[in-house]
């Protein structure tokens, strides 16, 4: 079935290559940019092996299946059951509000 070779293709980009993936959280529009329902993020990953970050090369193109999630720092999901699948990704999540339920700058958790 499909979700089998999902789960197949995301386990073997895991254990079939060397290293592990470090994902870069870039804001493309803030909270504070405008009334939007959406904060927009590029999300990135590099490869990193056990001889650091003067690993990273710009010919490197090893990639993982990632699974994201965004939480606030209440623990409120904004974002979910997306697998990052390319070198860079753009997220729109949706804005936390405050208790006032009005739009408010937050940070976010990526995991």
């Amino acid at each position: 079935s499909s979700d089998l070779q999902n789960i197949t293709a995301m386990m073997n980009s895991w254990v079939l290559q060397s290293g592990f993936p470090v994902l870069m959280v870039r804001v493309i529009s803030s909270d504070s940019d405008s009334d939007s329902e959406f904060v927009v993020f590029n999300v990135s990953q590099r490869r990193m092996i056990k001889t650091g970050p003067a690993a990273f090369a710009d010919d490197d193109d090893t990639l993982w299946l990632i699974p994201l999630q965004v939480k606030d720092i209440a623990g409120g999901v904004h974002y979910s059951g997306h697998l990052m699948k390319d070198a860079n990704e753009v997220l729109n999540v949706s804005r936390a509000r405050n208790n006032n339920n009005e739009l408010g700058m937050q940070l976010y958790l990526f995991n």
